[in-house]
C-alpha cells in the first residue's frame, strides 16, 4: 500500500535535500537500489522475478564503497527498508501477473528526487541500456 501524497512528498523532499547536502548513506542506497532493481527490469520488459532483487542479492552492490567494503557491515534489512522506501512511494510495484504466479517487480516511474545528470551515472555504473520509463 502506497503512502500518503504528503508523506510521499515529505519524503522526496527529505531525499533531495540529502542528495544535495548529503549527511547519510541511506538516501543514496535508496538511489542505488532503485537503479539495480531498475537493470533487472529492463532485461525482461519492466518485469523481474521479486526474487532476482531480494536483499542478500542486491545487499553488496547497494554498499559498494561504503564502511571500507567489509561485508560484515552489510545489512540486508537496510536494503529491505529502501525497497520499501520505492515501493510505498510509487517508484516500483509488486505484483502478479497471469503468466506467472510469482510475485514480480516492475518500476512505475523514475526518481524524481536526483540531481541532473545522476540518471546517466548510474545507467553507466551498472551498465543499463534500455530506458523502460
Amino acid at each position: 500500500m502506497k503512502w500518503s501524497k504528503e508523506k510521499i512528498n515529505d519524503k522526496k523532499e527529505y531525499f533531495l535535500s540529502q542528495r544535495k547536502n548529503p549527511t547519510g548513506m541511506f538516501t543514496e542506497m535508496v538511489v542505488r537500489t532503485y537503479f539495480l532493481i531498475y537493470k533487472q527490469c529492463s532485461l525482461n520488459d519492466n518485469f523481474c522475478p521479486s526474487n532476482k532483487i531480494n536483499s542478500r542479492i542486491l545487499v553488496s552492490d547497494v554498499y559498494e564503497n561504503f564502511y571500507d567494503n567489509k561485508t560484515s557491515n552489510h545489512v540486508p534489512s537496510v536494503v529491505d527498508d529502501c525497497i520499501n522506501n520505492l515501493n510505498k512511494m510509487g517508484y516500483i510495484k509488486f505484483i502478479k501477473t497471469n503468466s506467472s504466479p510469482k510475485w514480480m517487480v516492475k518500476i512505475e516511474k523514475n526518481l524524481d528526487f536526483i540531481l541532473d545528470g545522476e540518471e546517466d551515472f548510474y545507467f553507466k555504473k551498472y551498465n543499463i541500456t534500455q530506458k523502460i520509463v
